[in-house]
């Protein structure tokens, strides 16, 4: 379902046509892919942001949301991935991962002030702070 919905967000986002693959292995290919034309386009004019909510609320399964996640970023290219602390998100992963390595950042309050102070914390100003920490609409690709 995860696959499903992203390749769906990454089919309007390059405008391309078709739907998404079926079954795991051709939603896995069919990411691959997608995922490789969308990082090729990302510029300063149009980054690439993936966000991940949740990671920690995922079913357990054979293959996990964290088993997906892109291993590829570029310049313009950014994943973010939120999850409770624990169980370590970070411990079952291939140290390969780049979310493996990559940098955590603590949220004292998940709300619209702890997030627009994070984001206060990383360089982002006091305006766009509070515009980006607005609760966001949830999209489900149909």
């Amino acid at each position: 379902e995860f696959l499903s919905s992203l390749n769906s967000q990454l089919l309007d986002l390059l405008n391309a046509s078709g739907g998404t693959a079926a079954d795991l292995l051709g939603l896995r290919q069919q990411f691959s892919a997608l995922w490789q034309r969308a990082i090729e386009r990302a510029d300063a004019e149009r980054p690439l942001l993936l966000v991940v909510d949740g990671l920690d609320e995922m079913m357990p399964g054979e293959v996990t949301i964290a088993d997906v996640l892109p291993t590829t970023v570029a310049p313009f290219v950014h994943v973010i991935v939120s999850s409770r602390p624990r169980p370590d998100p970070q411990s079952n992963l291939p140290p390969e991962h780049p979310m493996a390595k990559g940098e955590t950042l603590r949220l004292e309050h998940f709300d619209r002030d702890g997030v627009a102070a994070m984001m206060r914390g990383r360089g982002i100003g006091e305006v766009d702070a509070r515009r980006l920490a607005l609760p966001a609409k949830r999209q489900h690709a149909g």
